[in-house]
């Protein structure tokens, strides 16, 4: 099990570079406006993240779930604790975490209210989840058909 969530977790981190890299350049560090190329990356990394794990779920494979909630809760609790106790938002780790974060700075330009991070994630953490279930789901269905007349 930590081995395919060791997996998961370096996969995680090597597709989300380019999104993390776009979404760093248009305006996140600076805290400047995330505009129209900045919501087509967040969405973009959503759709793959979504897609992801409807795929993985097909595959059935287990462990991709309990990956999923785990990595974005704990990014949730450091995004928390960065931005509400000001001894974390000194720790380079912690700054450091937050980029994983940042493709979601994308939906600043829709909500420009930061704390939506908090309400989205977990909305973001269910939609991965029901769409890895859809994916176990119409897996079983199809391994359950009886071809004989």
């Amino acid at each position: 099990m930590l081995k395919s969530i060791f997996i998961y977790a370096l996969w995680a981190a090597f597709f989300s570079m380019p999104f993390i890299i776009f979404s760093t350049y248009s305006g996140f560090i600076m805290g400047g406006p995330a505009g129209f190329m900045g919501l087509l990356n967040t969405l973009c990394y959503i759709l793959l993240w979504i897609l992801l794990s409807y795929f993985l779920g097909k595959k059935l494979l287990n462990h991709f779930i309990v990956f999923v909630v785990a990595y974005w809760g704990i990014l949730l609790l450091i995004y928390l604790l960065a931005t509400t106790v000001e001894a974390f938002s000194n720790n380079y780790f912690i700054l450091a975490s937050i980029f994983l974060i940042s493709p979601f700075y994308g939906l600043t330009s829709i909500f420009p209210i930061p704390e939506f991070t908090f309400v989205f994630i977990p909305i973001f953490t269910l939609l991965c989840s029901i769409s890895y279930l859809l994916g176990r789901r119409n897996n079983l269905k199809l391994t359950k058909i009886d071809f004989r007349m």
